[in-house]
C-alpha cells in the first residue's frame, strides 16, 4: 500500500513506533546500570522508566503523551548542562522524546529533539555507516519536516538516508531495504509537493532495488514528465513508464492507485478497467490512502498552508466576509494593535483571538489568546492571528464546527476543465467541554473552543453527521438550507480564487496530474456564528478519512465512494460501495 504520507495516513506512525520500542528496550539496561544508591540517580531511573512506559502507551492513545513529554523534559535536563543520563543513552532518549512530541502534533519541537539525537549519534565522526537507530531518527526528522510543510528540507533528509542505504552491501540487514525504499518514495514525494517533478524522477531512477511501489511511482512520474515535455516523440520513455506501472499493477500488495493509473492512461490496453477485488474492509482503506499520494495538484499548498490561504482569500476572492478578521504576524503587528471591532467592548486581557501556525493540524498549533498575550507568542516565523467567531452557535451548550467534503478533479489541459463537487455528507464536530461565555480570562480551557476530532486520541471526540445536524436545525426552526447555500458560495469563491491565481502558469511548461483522473478529497472546516453565518476556519489537504467510530464511518465511506464513482466509467469499484449507501451526495459547483 502507499506508505508515504504527509499527516493523517493511518500508517504514518508505524516506523516511529518501531523506533520507540527498539530504543526503549535498548535503554533499559543502560539506565539501570547508571543508577546508583543516590536518591537523585534512583529518581532519574524511575522517572525514565515511567517516561518510556508512557511513551509506549502514547502509541495507541496520545492522551499519555503530554505527561510523557513533561517527564522527558525533566530527564533531559535541558535547562542545565549536567546530564542525568549517560551519553550512550542520549540519542535514544531524545529520539523517544521527539516521537512522543509528534503524537500531540508538536512537530516543531520534535524537529529540535531529532536534531539533538543526531548530534549525539554523529558528533564523534565514527558513525559513518548508517545504523538502524540513526535511520529511525533521520526518518522521524524528515517526516516532521514534511508535516511542517518544509518540503525542500525534508527531501534533502530523505535523500541523505537513501544514499546511505545504497552504500550498504549487507544482505543480513533486513531493515535496509525497507528504509531505502521508503526514503526514496518520501524524497520524491516532497519534491513533487513543491512541483519539482524532474528532481522526483532523478531520485527514483537512482533506486536499484526491487520494490513494486517504487516502480509504480517512478512509472507515473515518467508519464507526467513525458506529458509536460514539448518533445512529442518520447515513445521510449512512455513504454518504460508502462512497464514499471505494470509491475505495480500486478502486485496485489501494492496500492490500487497504480492499477488505476496503468489502465486509465494506457491507451494500448484497449480494455475496460478490471474490478478491484479486495475484502470490503481492505478496499476502503486502500482507496482512502490514495488521497495522501504524491499525485495531487502541488498548488494545493495554497489551501493547506494557513498563511497562504489567508493571503489568497484576501487577494482573490470577490468577498472575504466568510473569512474571520486576521493578521500575519509579525509583519502586520501594528495593524493588529490598531484593530477594532464594532461589537468589541472587551478589554485586552480577554481571549478573543486565536493564533494559528501555518502547518498546524488536528487543532495542534492553535492557541486561544488575549490581545495582550499575542506579542509573547510569535517570533520571526510568520503566524496567522484571527479573531474568534463570537458569539458562536451552540448545540446543547457545545460549540461545534462543520467538516464539509469537497472533491476536486484537477485540469487536464487548462483550468477551465477542472471540476469541483461539494458533498452533503459531512460531519459536525463538537468541542470536548461546554462553552462558557463568562470564561474569557487567561485561565480559559481550550477544550471549550477546539472542535477538531484529531485532538487527543480522537476516540473521545463528539461528532455527528450533517444529516443529524439538519434534523436538529429543523426541530429548532432554523434555516439549514440557507446556511448550506452560504457554505457552497464560500467554497465556490475559494476554489475559483485558487484556480484563477494559484495554478502553475504556462501549461506547456508544467505537468498536470489531471490526466491521471484521480479525485482529490479536501476538507473545508466551517463554524457558525449565532446568526447562522458560516465562517471558514481552514482547509485540509489531507482530511482524515479513516473512520474513528460509527458516527463518521457512513459519511467517510460515502465520500470516498462518491469521489471514485465520479472518476470511474464502469463498475470496477463495486466492492467499495458502502452497505448503507443511499445514493450520490455530490453537487457540482460552477467554476468559470
Amino acid at each position: 500500500m502507499v506508505c508515504i504520507s504527509d499527516r493523517r495516513c493511518p500508517s504514518y506512525y508505524i516506523h516511529i513506533y518501531i523506533a520507540i520500542f527498539i530504543a526503549t528496550y535498548a535503554m533499559l539496561p543502560l539506565v539501570s546500570s547508571f543508577a546508583s544508591s543516590t536518591d537523585n540517580k534512583v529518581s532519574t531511573t524511575a522517572m525514565t522508566r515511567r517516561a518510556m512506559e508512557l511513551s509506549n502507551k502514547a502509541n495507541n492513545n496520545p492522551a499519555y503523551a503530554k505527561e510523557a513529554c513533561k517527564l522527558w523534559k525533566i530527564i533531559l535536563n535541558e535547562d542545565d548542562s549536567d546530564l542525568l543520563l549517560p551519553l550512550s543513552a542520549m540519542p535514544a532518549a531524545h529520539g523517544i522524546y521527539a516521537a512522543t512530541l509528534v503524537r500531540i502534533g508538536r512537530d516543531k519541537d520534535a524537529i529540535v529533539q531529532y536534531k539533538k539525537s543526531l548530534n549525539y549519534l554523529t558528533k564523534d565522526g565514527t558513525n559513518e555507516r548508517l545504523t538502524d537507530e540513526e535511520a529511525d531518527i533521520r526518518m522521524g526528522l524528515g517526516k516532521s519536516l514534511q508535516r511542517s510543510l518544509r518540503y525542500e528540507e525534508a527531501a534533502r533528509i530523505f535523500e541523505c538516508i537513501s544514499t546511505k542505504c545504497a552504500d550498504i552491501n549487507d544482505n543480513n540487514l533486513s531493515w535496509v531495504n525497507t528504509v531505502h525504499s521508503e526514503s526514496v518514495q518520501n524524497a520524491a514525494l516532497c519534491s513533487m509537493r513543491v512541483g519539482d517533478l524532474d528532481s522526483a524522477v532523478t531520485i527514483l531512477e537512482k533506486y536499484k532495488g526491487r520494490n513494486a511501489e517504487v516502480a509504480g511511482m517512478y512509472g507515473t512520474c515518467l508519464l507526467l514528465q513525458q506529458s509536460a515535455s514539448s518533445i512529442t516523440n518520447e515513445l521510449e520513455k512512455q513504454d518504460k513508464a508502462y512497464e514499471l506501472l505494470k509491475v505495480a499493477a500486478l502486485d496485489k500488495s501494492v496500492s490500487p492507485l497504480y492499477k488505476w493509473i496503468y489502465h486509465t492512461t494506457n491507451q494500448k490496453q484497449g480494455s475496460s478497467m478490471p474490478a478491484f477485488q479486495y475484502p470490503s474492509s481492505d478496499i476502503y482503506l486502500s482507496f482512502a490512502k490514495i488521497n495522501n499520494s504524491p499525485f495531487d495538484d502541488f498548488g494545493l499548498l495554497h489551501l493547506d498552508d494557513k498563511i497562504l490561504l489567508h493571503n489568497m482569500i484576501k487577494d482573490t476572492c470577490a468577498s472575504s466576509d466568510f473569512w474571520p478578521q486576521g493578521y500575519i504576524l509579525p509583519t502586520e503587528y501594528e495593524s493588529f494593535l490598531n484593530s477594532g471591532h464594532i461589537d468589541d467592548e472587551t478589554s485586552n486581557d480577554q481571549k478573543k483571538w486565536i493564533i494559528k501556525e501555518r502547518s498546524g493540524y488536528g487543532s495542534n498549533g492553535n492557541t486561544i489568546v488575549s490581545k495582550n498575550e499575542v506579542q509573547t507568542l510569535f517570533d520571526i516565523e510568520p503566524i496567522l492571528c484571527q479573531r474568534l467567531v463570537e458569539p458562536p452557535m451552540l448545540l446543547n451548550g457545545y460549540k461545534f464546527s462543520l467538516r464539509v467534503y469537497v472533491v476536486y478533479f484537477p485540469s487536464v489541459q487548462d483550468d477551465k476543465d477542472a471540476e469541483v463537487y461539494i458533498s452533503h455528507q459531512g460531519l459536525a464536530k463538537f468541542a470536548a467541554k461546554r462553552y462558557d461565555i463568562t470564561s474569557t480570562k487567561s485561565n480559559t480551557n481550550d477544550d471549550q473552543y477546539m472542535t477538531n476530532s484529531g485532538r487527543g486520541d480522537g476516540r473521545s471526540s463528539k461528532q455527528t453527521s450533517l444529516k443529524v445536524l439538519k434534523s436538529e436545525f429543523q426541530k429548532n426552526g432554523l434555516d439549514y438550507d440557507q446556511m448550506w447555500n452560504d457554505i457552497e458560495q464560500s467554497v465556490q469563491q475559494v476554489m475559483q480564487g485558487y484556480l484563477n491565481n494559484c495554478q502553475h502558469g504556462d501549461s506547456s511548461s508544467c505537468y498536470r496530474v489531471g490526466l491521471l483522473n484521480i479525485p482529490k478529497i479536501l476538507g473545508f472546516d466551517f463554524i457558525l456564528d449565532s446568526s447562522l453565518n458560516p465562517f471558514l476556519l481552514e482547509n485540509n489537504r489531507f482530511p482524515g478519512l479513516e473512520a474513528r467510530g460509527s458516527e463518521d464511518e457512513d459519511a467517510k465511506q460515502a465520500i470516498v465512494y462518491d469521489a471514485w464513482s465520479k472518476a470511474c466509467q464502469n463498475d470496477c469499484i463495486q466492492n467499495l460501495r458502502p452497505k448503507s449507501y443511499k445514493g450520490s451526495s455530490l453537487t457540482r459547483i460552477s467554476i468559470t
